[in-house]
């Protein structure tokens, strides 16, 4: 069954709703989980090299992977909630 296309729901861009994502109230809500996760991790995965061996560029990079790889992942959650509400 064809359905009319003013019958559909039109979906929020890709682009739209990233920069919706990116608005202070979602981006305070994805750094709170990549603070929370991103900690947590660093203790499991690095906690001992932190202690144990001197601070090097590559574990500064790994670091920062830690807390930018959750971050992004809740950012774009956010996205595709934004995405699905509007379908």
């Amino acid at each position: 069954m064809v359905t009319p296309a003013s019958s559909v729901a039109a979906r929020r861009s890709w682009g739209s709703a990233l920069r919706e994502a990116m608005r202070p109230p979602s981006l305070k809500r994805s750094a709170i989980a990549a603070g929370v996760v991103g900690t947590t991790l660093l203790i499991a995965n690095l906690g001992g090299r932190l202690v144990a061996e001197p601070f090097t560029v590559g574990l500064a990079v790994k670091v920062f992977l830690t807390y930018a790889v959750p971050w992004g992942n809740a950012t774009v959650g956010i996205a595709m909630g934004l995405r699905e509400q509007d379908a």
